[in-house]
């Protein structure tokens, strides 16, 4: 989540201000090579719970999330179906973004978005 959480400048927006300060200060992004959805959703559900919705919000406003449907609420539906997924996290994004109403390119848009964020 750090390549696009240095818009959020404040560590004590995170529910978790020490973890807003490691994502804050690591603004390397770690590879998403290999990641199967069950366990991407793992680190997105953990990394949105520790991050907490105040912050998201902030992010999501900035990347443009939020315009697309993509608010707290949303955002952990979609973790929470990709980790019933079997495949690879960028299509279980994708799936799980179209039932929350997104059409088919949107849906695309937004799962590399979120991948590139989270992971």
């Amino acid at each position: 989540m750090s390549c696009l959480v240095n818009e959020v400048k404040d560590s004590a927006d995170f529910l978790d201000p020490s973890y807003g300060q490691t994502i804050i200060s690591n603004t390397e992004k770690s590879g998403k090579a290999g990641l199967t959805a069950k366990a991407a959703a793992k680190l997105m559900k953990a990394g949105l719970k520790k991050m907490g919705k105040k912050a998201y919000t902030k992010i999501a406003k900035t990347t443009g999330l939020q315009a697309v449907g993509l608010n707290w609420t949303a955002i952990n539906k979609v973790a929470n179906y990709a980790g019933n997924f079997g495949g690879k996290i960028e299509t279980a994004l994708k799936k799980a973004l179209k039932k929350v109403g997104l059409n088919n390119y949107w849906a695309g848009v937004a799962s590399r978005v979120i991948s590139d964020v989270c992971f």
